[in-house]
């Protein structure tokens, strides 16, 4: 049952990010493409304290009325012969504006965690994004939505959601060589609000070369209510990585 919801999540979500491109190819005169890999270390404190390897991409096209934006992250480790760390997530996004101020988004989302006894959990939302800013300095937004939830736990149990989510972006050019992003996100279910998840991420890149950069990621989940009640509710991670970009 999971395959098949999954599948139908990217099936709808395929059909309608289609759409919006059909419709927008005639309206771009100077689109941004841009795509990159990435792959370091990473330092993990919570329910486990190790170091992890990770690997990850990043997807972002953009024009005067339409953006997308797909990024996956891959973290895995072992200690004493026992898988510590075995989770990652996809998230795509996207956004087309009606105004100059605000856009409505769709957007498709997957993650796992294995410590955490979560096998898939599969998001389909859509809703409202306000545009703080959008300069050569500042890219800032705030967006508000509902997303329907499916997930499929380790101890064989699914479950299925309406969540309500809030997120606050904002990205910095501190001048041609670094960049500094931060993002927070609040979800909880649409009629249970003390039942909610918290991420936090704050991101600094550094320009090594023309295709080269490294980066600095901090990341704090906090699951007010996870599968595994004997865990800590908290997981805080450092992301040391290389990202190419071509």
């Amino acid at each position: 049952m999971s395959l098949r919801k999954s599948l139908f999540f990217i099936g709808l979500f395929l059909i309608i990010v289609s759409g919006i491109l059909l419709s927008a190819e005639k309206e771009a005169e100077s689109p941004v493409r841009e795509y990159s890999v990435n792959f370091g270390l990473t330092y993990n404190s919570g329910n486990t304290s190790t170091t992890i390897f990770n690997v990850g991409g990043k997807v972002k096209l953009k024009n005067t009325k339409n953006q997308f934006n797909s990024a996956c992250d891959v973290y895995y480790t072992k200690g004493d012969g026992d898988t510590t760390v075995d989770n990652g997530s996809w998230n795509n996004i996207f956004a087309r504006s009606f105004s100059e101020s605000f856009n409505y988004y769709v957007n498709l989302k997957f993650d796992y965690d294995k410590k955490k006894e979560v096998d898939l959990r599969s998001s389909l939302g859509f809703g409202l994004q306000y545009v703080i800013a959008d300069n050569k300095k500042i890219e800032s937004k705030v967006s508000t939505g509902l997303t329907g939830e499916h997930s499929n736990y380790g101890n064989g149990e699914d479950e299925t959601n309406i969540k309500g989510e809030f997120m606050l972006y904002a990205k910095f050019n501190m001048n041609e060589k670094n960049t500094l992003s931060l993002m927070t996100s609040f979800t909880s279910k649409f009629k249970d609000f003390s039942d909610y998840r918290l991420k936090g991420i704050i991101e600094l890149n550094a320009i090594l070369s023309k295709n080269l950069y490294f980066k600095v990621k901090v990341v704090d989940k906090y699951d007010d209510n996870p599968v595994v009640k004997n865990i800590k509710n908290n997981d805080f991670m450092i992301v040391n990585a290389l990202e190419f970009r071509f």
